[in-house]
């Protein structure tokens, strides 16, 4: 399975509804992480995503208790994520900064990690990825 990340605060783009649908048609190779605090109910969210309301405030506590576990660093949360846009710049950590999401959603040590924008329409994954076939980088 390929499990992505997508941690979004502000207001979704018009098209997010697509963005979902395509999620859909991917069900059998894909999953995704939704890290949120924006009302969903309008939105039809398939199967394959898995939706956690976390605050910013949250993510900023968190990203405070990273830098002072990793570096031993003390940062005030004001410091240190001014707006959301600027998430894109954790990415790579996302797997440490949600680990506690990461232990209910990621179901193999086989699986594939990482993160996406809900910018991109997703065609269908397994026309041309096979999980069959052990990829270093997907």
């Amino acid at each position: 399975m390929i499990n992505l990340t997508l941690v979004y605060y502000g207001n979704f783009p018009n098209y997010f509804q697509l963005y979902l649908d395509s999620l859909e048609a991917n069900d059998d190779i894909l999953k995704i992480l939704l890290i949120t605090d924006i009302n969903m109910d309008e939105y039809k969210i398939q199967k394959n995503i898995v939706l956690q309301y976390l605050t910013f405030d949250n993510v900023k506590i968190r990203l405070m208790k990273f830098i002072k576990y990793e570096y031993d660093l003390t940062v005030n949360t004001e410091e240190i994520l001014k707006k959301p846009y600027k998430l894109c710049d954790l990415r790579p950590i996302y797997p440490i900064l949600f680990s506690d999401f990461y232990d209910n959603f990621i179901q193999s040590e086989n699986d594939y990690i990482g993160y996406c924008d809900c910018d991109v329409i997703m065609g269908k994954l397994s026309n041309f990825v096979n999980l069959n076939i052990d990829y270093n980088l997907i």
